[in-house]
């Protein structure tokens, strides 16, 4: 019975996997399914697959996501981001401009709400250019996925990371002394942002940015800065993600779904969709923010815990280790080139929460199997670096890529393969390349 247990734990987890790749847009039922199915071939019981759940990182997610899409709605980045872009006429200023505000905001919310933020002043600036409009979204996603991994609350990954390795929300600013991810990614940031001028400084002349964007209260900002500082206190009592930091997320999150609620009162477009409510600088109903809410990946997240659990409680990802630990031949500079590498290439396909959820325990083992003292906190990194920016790299990497490129073809500006490569794909190698050899610099086995 254990051997078929320990088997029908890896094929589960296969199945459920080919599911993700090849039906990326029911990802989540692929998921729930593979946790259905480990329950009733007797991997686990139904008690053991719920608490094989990390659910205060579930309800963390979800209750960001929140607080993000009301903050997004409110206007607030979309009025401060066209003050702010008023200040340059330079057309190839002002889409680098645009770009690094992307990226700003994705630090700390979630990255398909900043490519809505950004959309409306993309669409417009390529108008004025005279240009199609891909270039520029394209860009401004790409910054946006790439920032997402800077701190604890931008993506789900960092939130895997804090819970496999123990990370309060500063660490990932300053640990031990040193500076952490944060400053890793920016400089990642600063070499694609020398890309993108590449790109774009042919373009010439003045462009004048019209105020559009619409201010509907500022108390969105502030529940969201209210759950930042909640997670930063609640991930250092904590070290870690943890109920303390559910709850404060949650509070916040119901502060801010109440907002929603009393603004709109019935007023807002019943039928609006949320994403051309953003562009339109429109507040949709309730009902409409309700039903645009990210369930998908909600249940995705929640769903896809238990079959990655019956990897690790059957052993296969134990062997995954002795297997990276045996290609690296113990060199553990030969593990990080290998682990970002991988990364980086999974990600440009698959989803890199699974990925991370069966990489980072490995990762774990393989320090442990290295003799490397301490926390692997330079493999973490590496592993983190290559998930989160590899995305980058294809238009289905990532939710952000996802966004952007569906909102063009909404519009009538389809993006092509070949055309988002060009852009992607040399971004994506020098932010990764540059971010890595700074992680490796300073968390090296020296």
């Amino acid at each position: 019975m254990d051997d078929f247990q320990r088997w029908a734990a890896l094929a589960i987890f296969a199945a459920g996997f080919a599911s993700f790749l090849v039906f990326e847009k029911y990802r989540h039922w692929g998921a729930l399914a593979a946790a259905a199915l480990a329950v009733a071939l007797g991997v686990f019981t139904l008690a053991e697959a719920m608490l094989c759940v990390n659910w205060p990182i579930v309800v963390v997610f979800f209750t960001t996501l929140v607080a993000a899409e009301v903050f997004m709605l409110s206007g607030a980045a979309a009025v401060a981001a066209e003050a702010i872009l008023a200040r340059f006429k330079s057309p190839a200023a002002a889409i680098l401009v645009l770009c690094a505000l992307t990226g700003f905001l994705s630090i700390s919310i979630e990255n398909v709400a900043c490519v809505l933020i950004a959309a409306p002043v993309a669409l417009s600036l390529a108008k004025k250019l005279g240009m199609p409009p891909q270039r520029i979204l394209v860009a401004c996603a790409l910054a946006s996925n790439l920032q997402g991994c800077a701190l604890l609350v931008g993506d789900p990954p960092s939130m895997l990371l804090a819970g496999e390795a123990r990370l309060s929300f500063s660490q990932f600013i300053w640990l031990d002394g040193k500076p952490s991810i944060f400053w890793a990614v920016q400089a990642g940031a600063l070499v694609g942002l020398a890309f993108l001028w590449l790109v774009f400084r042919k373009h010439r002349g003045a462009v004048e940015i019209e105020r559009e964007a619409r201010l509907f209260g500022v108390m969105p900002t502030v529940y969201l800065a209210g759950l930042v500082l909640a997670i930063a206190i609640d991930t250092q009592l904590e070290r870690g993600v943890g109920w303390g930091a559910a709850g404060g997320c949650a509070f916040f999150a119901a502060l801010s779904f109440t907002w929603l609620a009393w603004k709109t009162r019935g007023r807002g477009a019943p039928d609006e969709d949320v994403e051309e409510a953003a562009i339109e600088h429109k507040m949709p109903s309730v009902r409409s923010y309700v039903r645009g809410l990210d369930w998908r990946t909600t249940l995705f997240i929640a769903s896809v815990f238990v079959p990655v659990a019956a990897l690790a409680h059957h052993g296969w990802i134990e062997r995954l280790s002795a297997g990276i630990l045996a290609v690296s031949s113990g060199n553990l500079t030969a593990a990080f080139v290998i682990l970002v590498a991988t990364a980086v290439l999974a990600s440009a396909f698959v989803d890199n929460i699974p990925f991370l959820l069966v990489m980072l325990p490995a990762v774990t083992t393989l320090a442990a199997g290295s003799g490397f003292a301490g926390k692997p906190i330079f493999l973490y990194f590496g592993l983190l670096l290559g998930a989160s920016v590899g995305g980058n790299i294809t238009p289905i990497g990532a939710q952000a890529n996802i966004a952007a490129v569906g909102l063009l073809r909404k519009h009538g500006s389809p993006v092509d393969l070949k055309s988002y490569l060009a852009l992607s794909l040399p971004y994506t190698l020098l932010a990764v390349a540059v971010a890595s050899l700074f992680t490796y610099l300073v968390y090296g086995p020296w």
